[in-house]
Order: structure tokens, then C-alpha cells, then sequence
């Protein structure tokens, strides 16, 4: 819980890790070993937390728009002495990195929000990003964070889903494209790519609950749709799932 994440660092006078739940864990294990790395709308601080005390990263960037949550990344990072291999801004989105002497980081890490505003986020910071490695987890909107991703130069190399707290979340690591890549295909940005398709039952129990949430909706926009544009996407995506789906019944 985050109320009680400070009160558990220590544990009969030993210090004890930060919790990380299946989300963020799965988040910390797609970030590579570096020696710099963005935390981007960091709130609570946990995950950055984690990875200077596990050795993983040398020194965190923890930002937040807002300066009342990045204090709470603060306090962490005093409770465990880390202030000194952290940096904190308050800015908007990849700005954060522009404090930075080098302004460069390995990797960015950017969790917990819309699939607009991190899709926004990246287009508008894209030449912040300097190469480093991305480890996304959209809440929504996860076929623009994917187009998105194919117009800044990049590809998706891991994709999964994982169930916390009774919701499926999507994370995703991306890298440059390699000279000549070809770019995701319209049915990996809509669907999900191949990676997400073979994650195991989450994979598939995500994919299936992505379907009749799908279903539901276009049953409720009826024959005339304010929004036949939108429509229009959703018969796409339900067509790109119908094609994947019943390759992975019995598995």
C-alpha cells in the first residue's frame, strides 16, 4: 500500500526494501542495468527507490508535474539516504532531463498514465530522448502509445500483461529501430504485437477481456454512432483480435 510505504522501511531495526506490486515489478525487470535512468511522473518514488537500492541503477532523475507528489519520491529517497544519487524536477514530461549536466539519460522509465498524455509526452520530447531505452505502462489508449512509438523511431521489443490489484495493465520496452527495421504493422498497433499475443494466460486473459469490452461498446454506440470514426476503430481492432484469438484456444 502507498500510505504504508514509508512506515515498513524498517523491520526490527533492519532496513527493509520497498514493496513493488506485480505491476511495478514487471516494470523493474524491463529496466536494463545502467547508470542513469528517468523516472517520469514518479509520484510515490517506489520503483526508483528499488532500483538504486537493488544496485540496478546508479542514479535516478524522479520527476513529477506536480510538486506535492514528487515530495512524496523525496521522503523516500531521505528515508533510505538516496538523495544523493537522485535528482528531482518538477517539470513537465521529458523537460525533466534538461536538468541533467549531460541533459542525457540510459533509459526512461514513464508508468501510471493515459495512453494520450504519454503518447503527447513522447512526441513532444522526442529529441529529449537521446536513445535511451523506454519502459511504458499506458492505462489506456495503448494503440496510440504503439503508433506513436513507430513515428519517433522507435520499436517495441517486449510486451506483456500483467494482473494487479484485479486489473490487467499493458508495460511495454522499446529501443531505436535498427538501420532498416520495418515498422509495426497496423494489426500489432491495434491488437498488440507478437510478444503480447505469447505472454501466457495473462496474455490471453487480457486479449479476451480487451475483446468483450470492445464488443460491449460498439453494442452500445447502436446502427448510428456519434462517433463513426471511432466506431470504425473499434470494428478494426475486434477484427485484428477475432484473427488472433482463436490461434491460442487450447493453449
Amino acid at each position: 500500500m502507498e500510505n504504508d510505504c514509508l512506515s515498513r522501511c524498517k523491520v526490527g531495526g533492519s532496513p527493509r526494501q520497498p514493496q513493488l506490486d506485480k505491476r511495478l515489478k514487471a516494470a523493474y525487470d524491463m529496466i536494463p542495468a545502467c547508470a542513469l535512468c528517468a523516472d517520469i511522473g514518479a509520484d510515490h518514488g517506489r520503483l526508483s527507490a528499488v532500483c538504486l537500492l537493488a544496485g540496478k541503477v546508479q542514479h535516478m532523475l524522479v520527476a513529477d508535474i506536480s510538486a506535492k507528489a514528487l515530495e512524496k519520491s523525496r521522503k523516500l529517497m531521505a528515508a533510505w539516504r538516496l538523495c544523493d544519487r537522485t535528482s528531482f524536477a518538477v517539470a513537465d514530461g521529458l523537460e525533466a532531463i534538461q536538468i541533467l549536466p549531460e541533459g542525457k539519460v540510459d533509459a526512461i522509465c514513464i508508468l501510471g498514465m493515459g495512453g494520450e498524455t504519454m503518447a503527447g509526452i513522447l512526441q513532444r520530447g522526442k529529441n529529449q530522448l537521446g536513445g535511451a531505452s523506454l519502459v511504458l505502462g499506458p492505462q489506456t489508449e495503448l494503440s496510440l502509445v504503439r503508433e506513436t512509438l513507430n513515428e519517433i523511431g522507435y520499436r517495441i521489443r517486449r510486451e506483456l500483461a500483467v494482473e494487479a490489484n484485479r486489473r490487467f495493465y499493458v508495460l511495454m520496452a522499446a529501443t531505436p529501430a535498427l538501420p532498416g527495421e520495418t515498422p509495426h504493422t497496423r494489426r500489432e498497433i491495434l491488437a498488440g504485437t507478437k510478444m503480447l499475443m505469447e505472454c501466457g494466460p495473462e496474455g490471453q486473459a487480457y486479449l479476451q477481456r480487451r475483446q468483450q469490452l470492445l464488443e460491449k461498446t460498439m453494442a452500445a454506440m447502436g446502427d448510428k454512432p456519434n462517433d463513426p470514426v471511432r466506431l470504425c476503430r473499434i470494428q478494426e481492432e475486434l477484427g485484428c483480435l477475432t484473427e488472433v484469438l482463436p490461434q491460442r484456444e487450447g493453449i
